[in-house]
């Protein structure tokens, strides 16, 4: 039950954070007003979501099931470039 309760932690509260501090602070160093950059968010952060949900669930199965302890952040790390890299 640990596996389950740490990918539903990070699918949800640790994804939206960090996609919704993503979004704005991009907006925000592009120039753009703070109450454009928190609307942007808005209207970005459920497909953004929903696209990670496709992926990462998978992912982290195989982090936090198969990959030793030692080796995740580099297995995390390895999968972000992918990830980052696919566009």
């Amino acid at each position: 039950m640990n596996r389950i309760e740490k990918i539903f932690m990070d699918q949800t509260v640790y994804l939206g954070v960090k996609a919704s501090l993503y979004v704005f602070l991009v907006s925000v160093l592009a120039g753009v007003d703070v109450e454009t950059s928190k609307q942007t968010v808005k209207d970005r952060i459920g497909n953004i979501m929903v696209t990670a949900w496709k992926f990462r669930p998978l992912v982290h199965c195989v982090t936090y099931g198969v990959i030793p302890a030692r080796h995740r952040i580099l297995w995390v790390n390895a999968v972000d470039l992918i990830w980052n890299g696919r566009r």
